[in-house]
């Protein structure tokens, strides 16, 4: 873990304490199974195994589906991990695509929907904002509350400061010239 140490230390003060604790977590994940797999070990993996975990998750549970795909052990993979490989086989997982290489296996790790059949992510800004609020919740000590989607976000900039919503635009009939012609 030195070079985790290392790491640590280029963060600000405040972040330090989540880089240690995502630091632990990490390495339990290694120490329960280390193996490098292209795919299944990869960061973006890792990632949604750690902050399964670090958000409450099933530890054993999350422990286990991991070491099933790095280790490629189709007999102790839950149906959702079966999923997550087919559709790899299949091509629709593409590593360079990391955001889909950690929004599927977030849902895979979680425990409440082991029996899912197809891994389908609708919205990956969602789920990645939800994440970015655990950590934010694990950083500032903050209770994670409900995320903000592109929706919301675009819905308050439609509103005032104050929550008031903003004066409607009058456009002009359609194929009226504007005043700019």
């Amino acid at each position: 873990m030195a070079g985790v140490e290392r790491r640590i230390v280029a963060h600000v003060p405040t972040q330090r304490h989540l880089a240690r604790e995502a630091a632990d977590w990490h390495g339990m994940l290694l120490d329960f199974c280390g193996g490098q797999v292209r795919t299944w070990s990869s960061a973006p993996v890792r990632a949604a195994a750690v902050l399964t975990m670090m958000n409450g998750g099933d530890i054993d549970y999350v422990l286990l589906v991991y070491r099933a795909l790095v280790t490629n052990d189709l007999g102790d993979m839950t149906p959702s991990a079966h999923a997550l490989v087919r559709a790899y086989m299949r091509g629709q997982i593409k590593a360079a695509n990391p955001y889909d290489l950690f929004c599927r296996p977030l849902r895979v790790f979680d425990v409440t929907r082991r029996n899912l059949t197809r891994i389908e992510i609708r919205d990956q800004a969602m789920m990645i904002a939800d994440m970015r609020h655990v950590v934010t919740a694990k950083l500032f000590g903050k209770p994670a509350g409900k995320s903000v989607g592109p929706q919301d976000t675009k819905r308050s900039a439609l509103n005032g400061a104050n929550g008031a919503k903003a004066p409607r635009q009058r456009h002009a009939a359609h194929g009226a010239r504007s005043s700019l012609h």
